[in-house]
């Protein structure tokens, strides 16, 4: 929790200065896909002009061939946003009652690319981050349509627009999925995909948080007898120089193109690295908030912007982006090794997830019994051919137990490169990373693969290791909130091994979460005809009553949880709970609330105990607001819980800022003062820091006596303030409040 209820997002980066000799391009010009031109296009044909009439007399009116529309489409509209080279419908597709996409060529385009061929890339392929493709339809007009999945969310071109320039650690999950994804195109069919078009437009944000590559027009299958590949467009910023390698007998000199295609001589063709140049161009477009140069003209390097930003990831990011492709990484698989290993070459990134990730770092009795029980019990058979990648996970285990978790996570990567489909490495590698607190990571390496079974593995042995995979997932997307995904994965790992009580305990709370809490009740009668621990059944119960709003009776459970088991991990979630329910009974309950916190504090260690003290610091605030109480002893306990965390480096943007806000309500302006300055170093982008600077200087001179005051420090505060605050393009009544004192100290003659 904040202390004070403005959103304190922080705002996009900026360029410390002004570059000469950039060309800036209006934003509707500046990514603009180039069509590449090859051959006179087709006219349209009557039965498009047609229908095109009758759609612009009847808005909204969307008329399709009768071969298009089946049975299993209905309700077809125009959808706002459009492809690159394509128009694009919504429709209901009946038979699975979802909304899907249906894709029809443009008409400038018709003849330019090969409809049926983009639509077979789609059609062969599956993969997490990518849409799936239902129907293939040639119709009577001559065009290709193809209905795909509806992708809900935004593109990031959006996302970035809405939010500003992203923050380190979002960049680098989204690059790592990029890199997933693309990887895994480019080993689909005989010879791999190229995209050859990822830009802004074309990666699509889900409200899960990941990302979906769209928009295949412009792909190209990589032939067999190694023939020269060109391309079909290229989209100013992201694409690579070789995109432009095309035949200068195809341009007259006066054509616009002719000096960019001439300088792009002697680039070679698009490869596998052309799409390797354009992910660095979307990491350096998402870490910066605008789109990069294009290839031929000076870009601004990542240094000159006031970004938290590790020397490893720009690194990785400058390799991806050099101009010469024979300098870039070889394949998408060598970017995400590189990325993959930032924490053993760069200390400030490996600081920065510390202070950005969650608080709880070693996991509980509950995640020891039921995954390293399962990654202990295999039994490493080895015949010659496994050796090598057997050898491999016998030394991760043996640097685990040395606690050298980067070198343990790096045996296990390179083990699942010699068996990308056997299972052992993922769990083991997935165990160690849940154990640091790399949730997202665990995630981003697991979710979605396919296993088979192993000539060295049981049945039995390969089923039970599916449902702690499973299982795994769930506790990670648990651990972050996000509880619909943890749903399906507790729902797997319960297939697959039903007598796990704890499965059971844990998909039940996840229903009750996600609102299905009759099916928790259900399973909760189910287990209570089992020797299921009473804390879980409490546990369960407790989460039941929360989620129907009864939180006396929720407090109650929890607290009979939390008394009953010496699992840390359930007794954290207990804690956490019980205290929650004191707030939502309000302030009669306040000091319920702090007692049942101080006891958690007290019983779990200090590995488990940071969200607690969190939570604590931040009820003591709000007591202190109320009637009749010492505000000044409140402040004091609120101090010592942010204190305690920042001194064992669990200090988050959010308890820093409390931190020193609380300072200045006890009067310690000069401390306050102090411990924002050295938050600004660290978010030199983020407004609300010197706001708040702002703030602490006029709370200071307003006790000193007037003819002592002296508000320049407060104006030198506003004024790095503001800037940054329009440059975020959203209000802050914070904000308008500081600009509206500034604005009454100048009118009385306070500040010159």
């Amino acid at each position: 929790m904040q202390i004070n209820s403005q959103d304190r997002k922080e705002t996009a980066p900026q360029p410390e200065i002004e570059v000469p000799g950039t060309i800036k391009l209006s934003e509707p010009d500046f990514y603009k896909t180039i069509v590449l031109p090859e051959n006179d296009l087709d006219d349209l044909g009557s039965k498009q002009d047609i229908r095109k009439s009758v759609e612009n007399r009847i808005p909204g009116t969307v008329i399709l061939p009768p071969e298009v529309m089946s049975d299993d489409l209905a309700n077809v509209r125009n959808l706002n946003a459009q492809g690159g080279f394509s128009n694009l419908f919504l429709a209901h597709k009946t038979d699975l009652d979802i909304e899907v996409v249906i894709k029809r060529i443009k008409g400038q385009m018709k003849g330019k690319i090969n409809e049926e061929s983009e639509a077979r890339i789609m059609t062969a392929l599956r993969h997490q981050y990518l849409p799936r493709v239902y129907a293939l339809r040639t119709a009577s007009d001559g065009y290709v349509y193809t209905v795909m999945e509806y992708i809900e969310g935004e593109t990031l071109r959006d996302y970035v627009k809405k939010y500003g320039a992203l923050d380190q650690k979002q960049v680098f999950k989204w690059t790592k999925q990029l890199c997933e994804v693309i990887s895994y195109m480019h080993k689909s069919g005989k010879k791999g995909i190229i995209h050859s078009d990822l830009k802004p437009e074309n990666i699509m944000i889900t409200p899960q948080g990941d990302i979906c590559v769209i928009d295949f027009n412009a792909s190209l299958q990589a032939k067999d007898n190694d023939e020269d590949l060109d391309a079909i467009g290229a989209t100013v910023g992201y694409a690579a120089p070789e995109q432009y390698n095309l035949s200068l007998k195809r341009f007259s000199p006066d054509n616009p193109l002719y000096p960019l295609i001439k300088a792009a001589q002697g680039y070679g063709h698009v490869t596998y690295r052309t799409d390797i140049y354009a992910i660095g161009a979307l990491a350096y477009f998402m870490l910066v908030g605008h789109d990069p140069e294009n290839w031929n003209q000076k870009r601004i390097p990542l240094t000159r912007y006031r970004i938290v930003l590790g020397d490893a990831f720009r690194s990785v990011i400058e390799c991806a982006m050099e101009l010469n492709p024979a300098k870039r990484y070889k394949t998408a698989d060598d970017m995400l090794h590189a990325l993959n290993s930032l924490g053993r070459t760069d200390k400030r990134y490996r600081a920065y997830l510390r202070q950005c990730g969650v608080t709880a770092i070693i996991v509980g009795l509950l995640m020891a019994a039921s995954v390293y029980s399962i990654v202990h019990g295999m039994q490493l058979r080895s015949t010659e051919n496994d050796t090598a990648y057997e050898s491999l996970i016998l030394e991760a285990q043996t640097a685990r137990t040395q606690k050298d978790f980067d070198i343990c996570a790096e045996k296990l990567i390179e083990a699942s490169r010699i068996h990308p489909d056997r299972i052992e490495a993922y769990l083991e590698l997935g165990a160690v990373l849940y154990d640091q607190g790399k949730y997202q990571e665990v995630i981003d390496f697991t979710d979605g693969h396919e296993f088979r079974q192993s000539e060295t593995m049981e049945r039995s042995e390969f089923f039970r290791a599916q449902g702690q995979i499973a299982y795994l997932l769930g506790s990670c997307y648990y651990r972050m909130e996000n509880y619909r995904s943890a749903l399906m994965n507790y729902e797997k790992a319960a297939e697959y091994l039903p007598e796990e009580t704890a499965y059971q305990r844990d998909l039940a709370v996840c229903c009750a979460k996600c609102g299905a809490a009759e099916r928790a009740e259900n399973i909760l009668a189910a287990l209570s005809h089992t020797d299921a621990d009473p804390a879980d059944l409490a546990l369960i119960t407790g989460e039941i009553a929360y989620s129907r709003g009864e939180f006396e009776i929720a407090f109650e459970q929890f607290s009979i949880a939390a008394s009953k088991t010496v699992d840390a991990e359930i007794m954290r979630r207990a804690y956490i709970q019980g205290a929650q329910s004191c707030a939502q009974l309000g302030e009669n309950w306040i000091d319920r609330e702090i007692d049942f916190l101080m006891t958690g504090v007290s019983r779990l260690d200090v590995s488990q105990n940071s969200i607690l003290f969190q939570m604590l610091g931040d009820t003591y605030f709000i007591k202190s607001t109320m009637p009749g109480v010492n505000a000044e002893d409140c402040y004091n306990a609120s101090l010592g819980a942010y204190q305690n965390l920042i001194s064992r480096g669990h200090a988050t943007y959010d308890i820093r800022m409390n931190y020193a806000i609380v300072l200045e309500y006890l009067g310690r302006f000069d401390e306050s003062e102090s411990y924002l300055a050295a938050m600004q170093n660290d978010f030199p982008n983020n407004y609300r820091i010197p706001m708040q600077a702002a703030f602490v200087c006029a709370d200071r001179e307003g006790k000193k006596d007037a003819v002592d005051r002296n508000y320049q420090d407060m104006v030198r505060y506003y004024e790095t303030a503001e800037p940054l605050y329009k440059a975020g393009g959203k209000q802050d009544s914070d904000m308008e409040y500081l600009e509206d004192l500034i604005s009454q100290l100048k009118q009385y003659g306070w500040i010159q």
